[in-house]
C-alpha cells in the first residue's frame, strides 16, 4: 500500500537507491504522510465522540467545554489541509513535521485544559503526540517530545495552582481545591511516564529502522546477485532452458535462442517436445533424470539442420524436493563435421599409403604401354590399318595416366612455395581467366562481391586450383544464363578468431542430401567425365592450410560453398 498524500510515488520497477540518506528521507516523508491521515481520522473520531457526550450532557461534568472542543477540532482540520497542501507542494519534511508536533502538543494542552485540567480524562493525548515523535525523529524526537509535554503539562497545572487560570473551564469563582505537593506529584508521575513512553517508542522506533536499512540491504544484495545470475547466464554461449514439471518452457537465455533460430516468446508455455520432436524423453515424470549427455537433430524455422548436444539437470530445493529441470544444449554441428573430417582424412590417409604404391606401379606400365603404342602407331600409320582402334586405346591411356597423376598429387604432401598472398587479387584473376574461357557462356551472370588486402600464406598454384574447382563445378551446374555469385571478406569464427571467408555460390539445381555426404570422397562424383578427385584434392588443400570447408545445398536452390581460412 503506498503512503497518503503521495504527489509521486515511486514505481514498481524502480531501483532502490543504494544510498542510505535516500532511503531515510523516502521513509520520513512516508511517516509523515501517515502522521496526517491518522490524525485526520483521530479528530474524525474526537468529533464524534464529542458530539456524543453534548447530546448527553448529563454524563459530563463540564458542559462549557464543548464550544471550545469543536473550536479545537476545527483548527485541527484547518492545520491538516494545510499540511497536506504543502506535502503536494513538496516543501521541506521534516520542518512540516516538527510544526505539526508542535501544533499537536498545544492542542492536546487545550484539551486538557476545558476538559478538567487535572481531572481531564485526555491526559493520555500526549502520550500519542510522544509516540509520534519518537517514531519519525527515533531517539532524539521521543525524549524532546517528553520533554515538551512535561513542561505544557507542568505550566498548565502551575497556572492553575497559582490560580492564574481556573482550575475548572467556564467556572471563574471555582476555588482551588488540590495542594501543591499533589500538583507536583502529578507533574512529576506523569512527567516520568511521557520520558517512559519517550524512551520505548524511540527505541522501538530504532529498532525497526536498523531492521528496515538491514532489509532493504538485504533486498539490494538479492537485486544485485539476480542481476549478476542473469548477465552470466546470457552471456553464456551455451542454450540453457528452464522447464516446470510437465517439461514446459519456462525461460530461454540468448544462447538458447540464437541456437534455435527463435525469441522466447515463441517457446514459452511450449512443451519441450513440440521444439525438439526427435527428444526422447522416456514414460513417467522423473524420466529426466535418467537422462545424462545425449544428441539430437533439430531444424530452424529456416529450414537448416543442426546437431544438437545436450542435458538434462534436476534443480532441487533440498536433497530430496526438486522444483524443476535445466534443459542445457549447444551446436555441435561445427564439432561433428570436424569429427567426420577427421575420421576421412584418417581413412584417406590409409587409402593413400596403399594406393600410393599401387598408383607407381601402375603409371611405370602406362608408361611402356604408352611408348609401345606410339611406335604401333607409326607403323600402322604407314600400312593404313588399326588406326581407329589404336587412338581408341591411346585416349584410354591418356586419361588413366591423368588419373594416376591426380591420384598421386592428391596421395602425397608436394612442398610448395608459399607467399604471403591477397586472396582479393587471385579471385579477380581465376575469375577472368574462367571468363575469357571458350567454353564458358557469356550469358551467364556474374556477381562478386570481394573485399581488398585479403592477405593469406598459400602459393599461388594451390590457391587457383582450389578456385579453379569450385568455379568451374559452378559454371557447369548453372543453366546458360544463370548467376554465380563470389564474395570474400574478413570474418570472424564462432570462436571470435579472425578469418578470410569465401563463399562461391549457384543457383544450380543444388545437390541432393545423399551426394552432400559423399561429395569430398575420392573418385565419387555425379558428372559423366571427370576423375572424381577434384574436390578432394581441394579439400585437402584447404585442411593442409588450417582451414574449414562447408557445403550448403538443397534440391532445386542451388549449391553454396564456404571456404574459411585463418587470416594471417
Amino acid at each position: 500500500m503506498k503512503p497518503p498524500f503521495s504527489s509521486n510515488p515511486l514505481s514498481s520497477g524502480e531501483e532502490i537507491s543504494s544510498r542510505n540518506w535516500f532511503y531515510i528521507e523516502e521513509d520520513f516523508s512516508r511517516k509523515t504522510r501517515w502522521l496526517i491521515l491518522w490524525r485526520l481520522v483521530f479528530i474524525s473520531l474526537f468529533l464524534l465522540l464529542t458530539a456524543f457526550l453534548h447530546e448527553k450532557e448529563n454524563l459530563f461534568l463540564f458542559p462549557f467545554s464543548f464550544p471550545p472542543l469543536y473550536f479545537l477540532i476545527a483548527l485541527q482540520y484547518f492545520f491538516s489541509i494545510l499540511y497536506i497542501f504543502f506535502l503536494l507542494k513538496r516543501a521541506a519534511i521534516q520542518p512540516i513535521a516538527l510544526f505539526q508536533l508542535f501544533i499537536d502538543g498545544l492542542f492536546v494542552t487545550a484539551v486538557v485544559y476545558v476538559t478538567g485540567g487535572i481531572e481531564s480524562f485526555f491526559l493520555y493525548l500526549y502520550f500519542l503526540v510522544i509516540l509520534a515523535s519518537g517514531t519519525l525523529f527515533f531517539r532524539l524526537g521521543g525524549i524532546l517530545a517528553a520533554s515538551y509535554a512535561g513542561v505544557l503539562y507542568a505550566l498548565l497545572l502551575l497556572l492553575q495552582g497559582t490560580g492564574k487560570i481556573p482550575f475548572y473551564y467556564g467556572l471563574t469563582d471555582q476555588p482551588p481545591s488540590y495542594s501543591q505537593r499533589y500538583l507536583i506529584y502529578q507533574i512529576v508521575m506523569n512527567g516520568m511516564g511521557f520520558f517512559f513512553t519517550g524512551y520505548l517508542s524511540s527505541f522501538f522506533s530504532e529498532q525497526s529502522r536498523v531492521q528496515r536499512s538491514q532489509i532493504e540491504i538485504q533486498k539490494k544484495n538479492i537485486v544485485q546477485l539476480k542481476e549478476l545470475n542473469r548477465i552470466i547466464i546470457e552471456n553464456l554461449d551455451i542454450g540453457l532452458i528452464t522447464l516446470d514439471f510437465e517439461n514446459k518452457i519456462q525461460s530461454i537465455n540468448r544462447a538458447g535462442e540464437r541456437i534455435l533460430g527463435r525469441n522466447s516468446g515463441e517457446l514459452i508455455n511450449k512443451p519441450l517436445t513440440t521444439v525438439f520432436p526427435d527428444l526422447d524423453l522416456g514414460p513417467g515424470p522423473n524420466a529426466l533424470a535418467e537422462v545424462t549427455r545425449q544428441e539430437t537433430s533439430y531444424e530452424d524455422p529456416n529450414g537448416s539442420v543442426a546437431r544438437l548436444g545436450f542435458s538434462f539437470n534436476r534443480v532441487k530445493e533440498d536433497q530430496s524436493y526438486g522444483i524443476g529441470n535445466i534443459f542445457s544444449f549447444k551446436d555441435i554441428s561445427e564439432i561433428k563435421a570436424m569429427e567426420d573430417h577427421l575420421r576421412q582424412v584418417d581413412r584417406l590417409a590409409l587409402m593413400g599409403k596403399m594406393a600410393a604404391g599401387i598408383a607407381h606401379e601402375v603409371k611405370n606400365p602406362l608408361a611402356s604401354i604408352s611408348g609401345s603404342i606410339q611406335v604401333l602407331r607409326d607403323e600402322y600409320k604407314e600400312k593404313g590399318t588399326g588406326e581407329r582402334l589404336l587412338k581408341i586405346i591411346s585416349r584410354e591411356v591418356t586419361k588413366l595416366d591423368l588419373l594416376m597423376n591426380d591420384f598421386l598429387a592428391f596421395t602425397r604432401s608436394v612442398q610448395t612455395i608459399e607467399s604471403r598472398l591477397d586472396i582479393s587479387n587471385i579471385i579477380l584473376e581465376t575469375i577472368d581467366l574462367i571468363r575469357e574461357n571458350k567454353e564458358s557462356p557469356q550469358t551467364i551472370s556474374w556477381k562478386l562481391d570481394v573485399e581488398p588486402n585479403l592477405f593469406f600464406k598459400i602459393s599461388t598454384g594451390e590457391l587457383s586450383q582450389v578456385l579453379w574447382n569450385f568455379l568451374i563445378n559452378a559454371l557447369q551446374a548453372v543453366p546458360s544464363n544463370g548467376e554465380i555469385f563470389i564474395g570474400a571478406r574478413h570474418h570472424q569464427t564462432e570462436m571470435g578468431e579472425p578469418c578470410i571467408e569465401i563463399r562461391i555460390r549457384d543457383n544450380g539445381p543444388g545437390i541432393q542430401a545423399m551426394d552432400q555426404a559423399k561429395i569430398f570422397e575420392p573418385f565419387y562424383t555425379t558428372k559423366d567425365r571427370g576423375t572424381g578427385l577434384g574436390l578432394s584434392i581441394v579439400q585437402k588443400i584447404i585442411s593442409d592450410r588450417g582451414g574449414k570447408i562447408r557445403l550448403n545445398s538443397s534440391p532445386g536452390q542451388g549449391t553454396e560453398f564456404i571456404v574459411i581460412f585463418p587470416e594471417g
